[in-house]
């Protein structure tokens, strides 16, 4: 029986050896099959002239997962000052080998970098490892100040997708110089890991590695500073040059915005300029002839309002009713109730025999409701308003100087277009980069025009029509937000992709060719004339009580029939409620006169009782906010429904004494394989 306990016992041991020598084979293998970089080598020589060569030495294990047909590598070459401007720095290929032989390469210009494919197209390498060998010569890399030169650089880079067992970085500096302060990172990009060791330091030159693995999307960077005297520094004029080669898409935008500052002055001061105005007086009536709907519609356009239609609404209803052709009842539930009365409509304005005829005219039935449903009826009657007041009815009493205008806009889309198709990121790669870049300028500068005008209307109707309240500023936040996502969808993937300073320019141009699309509109004499008119008629239902002695002539009490007659009128110039307070007051004046006590007060208000309006919450005063109010319903019912990484700080020290992050500096990138 001992026997047997042994012999179990023993082959449970050897089980267990097997299994786990079988496991830590299965683990080898799996090692030896990860596609992974096995080494990343860099050897960095500081030339004399300020340039410096690198050679990469990058063994990777291929398993045809990603790496089929070789690696790619990406370098960036744009950077982006902290002033926004860019810094292009040259790049030469020396030689590209694999396996200590050449191998095919081709090149990509992809935004801020370059990607360099190595490999031929149309060949699979073998499975196992592959030496690959990049050589390189890069200008403008160096930083200097404080008797200092530095270089800060991102050896590996961190937008590799594969993960690497060892990197190690060689920095060697010209002859004569000697290495002070270094520092160098790991991890990810702005992490300040420091898992390395350093290999050799002889003062000109110094050899680090990483002490740990590092996983896809990690790197090592490394800065070191020496005293200047050793490397030649760039001159002023060849500082100049490069800045203006730069910048230049940049520079020609901002050119072209002051030409087109330029201009548009000029313009606007030949034939921009408004007439003088016209001394505004006490008017006790509207100018002769005008309907309600044609005053609120030219104090609007004289105001900088843009969309009179939906308020025209409001205003024409109440004009019919306060005529006796329809009556208003406003529900519990805030519908709008609209019933048909046989009035005299022989007299009545173009606008208001449409609306009736829309609303009530063709129906059998003796009124129409207006609530929160899409009603046609009430879409036919808001177009039929857009219809009347038309471009051809403003050009009456506007000067839109629209050849000027045209013309401006378009030195200002050829200088957003010229931002674009010379910018170095984007536009300066070959003819298809640039024709995209041109078709780009022309939608952002359509785009923006449509957004701009928008944003204008909105803004007049809050500002110019109601006086900017609260729920006015929740629906503009709302109604704009929701319309210009789309626009600034776009416009942030282009942020993405060039200088901050040319989408600020591209705004710019942008915000001054639709300012001017305003400043360049000029009135017509007639049109200034009839803007006093209604200046001083609107200044007449707005009076203060101790003022209306000045009106000589004036009735010294409102009565019902002068408040019916001028409140179309208020309603349209966006002071009804002023008027009705006035009328609210001038009944209790009149009550207070027949009797002391205070009811007597009420009974003169309640005493109003209109058979054209009805509101079942509440009584007459309502009229005061009636306008306002009913904009929602009315609209309601006529609706069916890669940036360039920033350039890090200049000054020479700060990174090399431990001021630094893993993927800071220049250098960098990434790659992987295909």
């Amino acid at each position: 029986m001992a026997m047997l306990h042994r012999l179990a016992g023993f082959m449970m041991g050897l089980i267990v050896i097997l299994v786990l020598g079988n496991h830590g084979a299965v683990a080898q293998s799996n090692s030896e099959r990860n596609e992974r970089i096995i080494s990343f080598a860099a050897y960095i020589t500081v030339l004399e002239n300020g340039d410096i060569r690198v050679i990469e030495k990058i063994k990777v294990n291929a398993t045809g997962d990603k790496i089929k047909r070789g690696i790619y590598r990406e370098i960036p070459v744009i950077s982006l000052s902290q002033f926004g401007l860019y810094d292009v720095s040259g790049f030469d290929i020396e030689y590209l080998l694999r396996d200590d032989k050449g191998e095919p390469f081709f090149t990509k210009t992809l935004g801020p970098g370059i990607r360099i494919y190595i490999g031929d197209p149309d060949h699979f390498i073998t499975k196992g490892v592959h030496a690959y060998e990049i050589a390189y010569v890069m200008s403008g890399q160096l930083g200097h100040g404080n008797g200092l030169d530095e270089l800060y650089w991102n050896v590996t880079g961190n937008g590799w997708d594969l993960g690497i067992d060892e990197a190690t970085v060689r920095i060697e500096v010209p002859t004569g110089a000697t290495i002070g302060q270094f520092s160098a990172y790991t991890g990810a990009e702005g992490q300040t890991e420091s898992d390395y060791k350093v290999l050799a330091n002889t003062g000109g030159e110094l050899w680090l590695a990483t002490t740990d693995r590092l996983s896809p999307r990690e790197g090592l960077t490394i800065a070191v500073s020496w005293p200047e005297g050793f490397v030649q520094h760039p001159g002023l004029t060849e500082q100049l040059f490069k800045f203006v080669t730069d910048n230049r898409g940049l520079l020609a935008g901002v050119f072209g915005m002051m030409i087109l500052l330029v201009y548009f002055g000029s313009a606007w001061h030949q034939v921009g300029r408004d007439p003088r105005a016209e001394t505004v007086i006490p008017r006790f009536e509207p100018p002769k002839g005008m309907s309600p709907a044609m005053v609120g519609f030219l104090w609007g356009k004289g105001n900088g309002g843009e969309s009179f239609v939906t308020n025209a609404f409001a205003v024409i209803l109440t004009s019919l009713a306060t005529k006796r052709i329809v009556t208003i009842r406003v529900t519990p539930l805030k519908e709008y109730q609209i019933g048909k009365v046989q009035g005299d409509r022989s007299d009545l304005p173009e606008e208001e025999v449409d609306m009736y005829n829309t609303l009530l005219g063709s129906s059998k039935a003796p009124e129409i409701t207006i609530g929160d449903g899409y009603l046609p009826q009430v879409r036919t009657a808001r177009d039929g308003i857009a219809r009347h007041f038309n471009t051809d009815l403003q050009n009456t009493y506007i000067i839109r100087n629209g050849r000027e205008w045209k013309t401006g806009c378009v030195i200002g889309l050829m200088a957003i277009i010229a931002i674009l198709v010379l910018d170095p990121s984007v536009g300066m790669v070959d003819l298809e980069s640039a024709l995209v870049a041109g078709f780009c300028g022309v939608f952002a500068f359509g785009a923006g025009m449509i957004l701009f005008n928008i944003f204008r209307r909105l803004l007049a109707n809050f500002g110019v029509r109601r006086g900017g309240k609260l729920p006015d500023a929740v629906k503009l936040v709302i109604v704009s937000t929701v319309v210009a996502a789309p626009v600034l969808g776009v416009m942030g993937g282009v942020v993405n992709t060039i200088s901050p300073l040319a989408i600020f320019t591209i705004i710019l141009i942008i915000i001054i060719c639709g300012t001017f699309s305003i400043w360049l509109e000029a009135p017509t004499k007639e049109f200034q004339q009839l803007l006093g008119h209604i200046a001083g008629y609107r200044r007449y239902l707005t009076v203060a009580e101790e003022d209306r002695l000045n009106f000589a002539g004036e009735e010294s009490e409102i009565t019902a029939a002068l408040f019916e007659k001028h409140l179309p009128y208020a309603m349209a110039l966006g002071v009804e409620d002023v008027w009705t307070d006035k009328f609210e007051a001038s009944l209790r004046k009149q009550a207070a006169n027949v009797g002391p006590d205070g009811d007597a007060d009420l009974d003169g208000v309640s005493r109003y009782n209109p058979t054209w309006y009805r509101d079942t919450r509440g009584d007459w005063r309502g009229l005061r906010s009636f306008s306002a109010q009913s904009v929602g319903r009315f609209s309601s019912a006529a609706v069916s429904f890669g940036a360039p990484a920033p350039a890090p700080a200049k000054s020479i020290g700060f990174s090399s004494s431990g001021g630094g992050f893993s993927g800071g500096g220049r250098g960098g990138g990434g790659g992987g394989g295909w």
